[in-house]
């Protein structure tokens, strides 16, 4: 599952992308962008995915299909 939330500070906006395993609801793998755009999702799962330690050709990625996954 993918989830992406905003991190407010004092000078500026952050966006988190998290990548969660649905079954044990762990944090897989995370970016933290400056924009919104369409890198930030994609890279949080790339950064999953490399980080498999087999192959499971059984796994399914759920996301919302929103912007952030467009092109």
């Amino acid at each position: 599952m993918n989830d992406i939330t905003y991190i407010e500070t004092e000078n500026d906006v952050f966006y988190l992308s998290l990548v969660t395993d649905a079954y044990s609801h762990k944090i897989v793998d995370w970016n933290l962008s400056r924009t919104l755009r369409t890198s930030g999702a994609p890279a949080a799962l790339k950064m999953a995915l490399v980080g498999l330690t087999e192959k499971h050709p059984e796994l399914i990625h759920h996301s919302d299909r929103g912007s952030q996954y467009c092109c």
